[in-house]
C-alpha cells in the first residue's frame, strides 16, 4: 500500500466526513464542528449552483438560508442519509432545500438569518462569474466549482506547509507552483538560477513538491467521503469533471 495510502487510514477515524456521517441522531460537538469546516470550505460550489439558477440576491438568501438549517440540532440524521461522498449529500440536500420553501421560512422566523458562516460573495461572485457561451447546467457547474475549489484548499494547505517550514521555503513552492500544476512557465536552468539552485537540485525539489502535493490531495478528498476505499473513484470523478 502507498504510503499516502497508509496515512489516509490511519487518519480515517477523525476524518470530517467519516465523522459526521457516522454520528447519526447524535448531537456531538466535534460532528458538529466538522460539519461547519467542511461547510466553510466547500459553500461556494454550492453558491454558484444557486447562481446558475436564480439571480444572485436570492442565491445569496437561499445559500445562507440552507446552512441555517443543516447546521441546526438535527442535521446529522440528514447527514447520516448521504451515504458516502459529502459531494453527494451537499448537493441532494441543497436541491431539496430550494424545492422545499417552507424549510426557508422557517429558518428564517427561528434567526436563520443569523450568519452561521462566514460567506464572501463578494468574492464568488467574482469567481464564478458565467460567460455568454456557458451552457454548462447547474449541476455540472456545481460539479466543476467543486473541483477548483477542491484544488484552491490543496494548494492553501501546502502553502500553510511551507510557510510553517521557514527559511525560504514558501517561496520555492510559489515559484515551482507551475511546475507542478502541470503548467511550466520557465526551464529547469533558468528557476535554478532564479532560486540559486543547481538543476538538479531543483529537480529533487520539484519531486519532493509533486510528492506532497499528492498525498495532500489524496488528504483532502479523503476528508469528503466516508471511507479509504471511496478516496481513488472520487478522484476519477474529479478528473471526468474537469475533461
Amino acid at each position: 500500500m502507498p504510503n499516502s495510502d497508509k496515512l489516509i487510514n490511519e487518519r480515517f477515524l477523525t476524518t470530517q466526513w467519516s465523522m459526521v456521517a457516522q454520528a447519526g441522531k447524535q448531537t456531538d460537538n466535534r460532528s458538529v464542528k466538522a460539519l461547519q469546516e467542511l461547510c466553510q470550505n466547500y459553500w461556494l460550489p454550492l453558491y454558484a449552483y444557486a447562481r446558475r439558477r436564480m439571480d444572485p440576491e436570492k442565491a445569496e438568501d437561499m445559500t445562507q438560508g440552507f446552512f441555517a438549517v443543516l447546521l441546526e440540532k438535527n442535521f446529522l440524521e440528514t447527514a447520516k442519509q448521504g451515504k458516502g461522498r459529502f459531494r453527494a449529500f451537499l448537493i441532494t440536500a441543497f436541491k431539496h432545500f430550494l424545492l422545499n420553501q417552507h424549510d426557508y421560512e422557517q429558518a428564517i422566523k427561528r434567526g436563520g438569518q443569523t450568519k452561521l458562516l462566514s460567506l464572501d460573495f463578494d468574492s464568488a461572485n467574482s469567481q464564478i462569474s458565467f460567460q455568454p457561451v456557458d451552457n454548462l447546467t447547474p449541476e455540472k457547474v456545481f460539479e466543476r466549482q467543486w473541483v477548483l475549489t477542491l484544488l484552491k484548499n490543496v494548494m492553501e494547505r501546502l502553502r500553510i506547509h511551507y510557510a510553517g517550514k521557514g527559511g525560504d521555503h514558501l517561496t520555492r513552492f510559489e515559484t515551482l507552483t507551475p511546475q507542478i500544476c502541470g503548467e511550466p512557465t520557465a526551464d529547469y536552468l533558468t528557476l535554478s538560477k532564479q532560486l540559486g539552485v543547481s538543476p538538479e537540485a531543483l529537480r529533487v525539489e520539484v519531486h519532493r513538491i509533486r510528492k506532497k502535493y499528492r498525498q495532500t490531495l489524496r488528504e483532502e478528498i479523503a476528508s469528503t467521503v466516508s471511507g479509504p476505499d471511496e478516496v481513488d473513484d472520487e478522484i476519477q470523478r474529479l478528473f471526468d469533471v474537469m475533461a
